[in-house]
């Protein structure tokens, strides 16, 4: 399963996988949109 995670032609990467990687990681997943304030201008 890794080395599908890993293969840039995948196509099945998706938060619910990357919270589950965090999970037994025993970390957390924070997902944050950041503005580009070069485009507010």
């Amino acid at each position: 399963m890794i080395a599908r995670l890993e293969d840039a032609d995948y196509e099945g990467h998706s938060l619910s996988m990357l919270q589950k990687i965090a999970r037994v990681l025993n970390y957390r997943l924070e997902v944050k949109l950041v503005g580009n304030s070069d485009r507010l201008q």
